[in-house]
């Protein structure tokens, strides 16, 4: 944390469905530099020791979306209607992202190992383990949330056709795709869930 200009006595993660259950749980004193999204050595689809090196991968629940945006993103890279960061710049906004990404639990459990460790111990009738609870898709909402303002923010940036919002908050046409998506999800893991009870 204090790599990244935090102090990890007096950093707190913001309230979520965990903090009742969990209370404040102090970072590990050094953190994983690769999440979903944040990772060390690229910075959105750049390659930091050589940015003329770009790529395209899925990361958020929004694949084909995400694919074209990108497709997008890089096509401004190349004409130059988006400049290309200095390599301390590229570095230092890595660590802004992962920063942010600490204030959301599917993402901080990836960076943070006491956090990890932390969730170990909620109990099996928590509702972190009930897919049907209203609860829990309160957190799946808050996490693609946060997927979908990461694609809009490089939609912005690439001067995408169609806006869903930006990084502050979703729109009606990004809220409805964040819908779409948690119903999907959830619906995918009740039936897994159902498949299971049925072989039993």
């Amino acid at each position: 944390m204090e790599d990244f200009g935090e102090n990890k006595s007096t950093w707190r993660m913001k309230e979520n469905g965990l903090t009742s259950t969990l209370g404040h749980v102090e970072p590990a004193e050094e953190l994983e530099l690769n999440s979903h999204f944040v990772f060390e050595n690229s910075y959105r689809r750049l390659l930091i020791s050589n940015p003329n090196m770009m790529y395209m991968f899925r990361l958020t629940v929004a694949p084909l979306l995400e694919i074209d945006v990108m497709a997008w993103l890089c096509l401004s890279y190349m004409t130059g209607e988006m400049p290309i960061s200095s390599k301390e710049e590229m570095i230092e906004a890595n660590n802004s992202e992962l920063l942010e990404s600490m204030q959301y639990i599917d993402t901080r459990v990836l960076i943070d190992e006491a956090y990890e460790e932390a969730m170990d111990y909620i109990p099996f009738d928590h509702w972190a383990y009930n897919l049907a609870s209203d609860r829990y898709e309160e957190y799946i909402q808050e996490s693609y949330s946060y997927q979908l303002r990461l694609i809009v923010r490089d939609m912005k940036d690439a001067n995408y056709p169609i806006s869903l919002g930006d990084m502050n908050g979703l729109n009606e046409l990004g809220k409805e795709l964040m819908r779409m998506g948690t119903t999907d999800a959830r619906t995918h893991q009740l039936l897994q869930d159902c498949d299971e009870d049925a072989k039993k």
